[in-house]
């Protein structure tokens, strides 16, 4: 069953009902979460989509909703600029790079794979670059990618149009192909900035019966409320100190240091000298 206009809304409801904030982005979600974070307004964007990374999110989580559900799965962090250093290209090969390997906005070059894609870019620099030098008969270009050339293909041997074509040709404009357009989402796409996240008491009524409507048992809603207002109340405290976590671990020798340091406020006190502390270091230098 794919999710909907009502199930989307439902979800928005039910978060905001919760005290959570929600943000509506104007066009692509992942976007919206790269620019939040790139603002540092929220750490990391979670998604199983790697455009997220495409759009530039400083740091990506994902597998949040496998790990703990499933044996062996773990919470894996992508960083952004290590995985272009690590690459070795800029941001604008890499957007590139991620357009040959697969995207939601184009097709791909059939027969170019990952590995294949990421040796022409950092070859070649960039799609236009690679489009002049492959082999058009082992690799697939979809005609998309190349507009203009199927332009001229179908208008190719039409002799009555030809003058009017030499005569407008100045004048006509090209067509836009499909891997620009995709460059252009990537690198222009639109997003909310400066967005303020607040959030608030949960409305607990409200949720309540919001919950109980949709089904859910009213004894367990009220068990998971209390939980999430505990949970709130919990992380209103002042932040605590490390220390206060775990005891302090005292040294081995801390009485005898203790005493021979008395020892030494008496004697200065007294105005006396330094009393030799029993043992104290004896024979730790020392050579047989």
């Amino acid at each position: 069953m794919r999710a909907g206009t009502k199930e989307n809304e439902d979800c928005k409801k039910l978060i905001r009902l919760m005290g959570c904030p929600v943000i509506e982005a104007p066009m692509e979600a992942e976007a919206q979460c790269a620019q939040l974070c790139k603002e540092k307004i929220v750490h990391a964007s979670s998604t199983e989509d790697m455009d997220c990374i495409t759009f530039g999110s400083p740091l990506l989580l994902r597998k949040m909703t496998f790990a703990g559900s499933q044996k062996n799965v773990e919470v894996q962090l992508v960083d952004y600029n290590k995985a272009i250093s690590g690459l070795g290209l800029t941001h604008d090969e890499f957007v590139d790079l991620c357009i040959m390997m697969g995207c939601d906005y184009c097709d791909t070059i059939r027969g170019i794979g990952p590995k294949t894609a990421l040796k022409l870019i950092k070859e070649h620099k960039t799609i236009e670059a690679v489009l002049k030098v492959i082999d058009r008969s082992k690799y697939i270009v979809p005609s998309s990618w190349v507009p203009n050339e199927k332009v001229a293909e179908e208008k190719e041997g039409d002799e009555e149009k030809e003058k009017e074509e030499k005569e407008e040709k100045e004048k006509e404009e090209l067509l836009e192909p499909i891997y620009v357009q995709a460059r252009k989402l990537f690198n222009e796409h639109e997003v909310l900035k400066n967005v303020k996240l607040e959030w608030k008491p949960a409305q607990t009524v409200e949720l309540q019966k919001f919950l109980v409507e949709q089904g859910f048992n009213e004894e367990r809603v009220a068990k998971q409320i209390e939980k999430l207002e505990n949970a709130k109340k919990q992380f209103k405290k002042p932040q605590m100190k490390m220390d206060s976590f775990f005891g302090a671990v005292k040294a081995p020798n801390s009485e005898v240091l203790a005493k021979k340091r008395q020892a030494e406020k008496d004697a200065k006190k007294k105005g006396g000298k330094k009393p030799k502390t029993k043992d104290a270091g004896k024979n730790f230098f020392n050579k047989k």
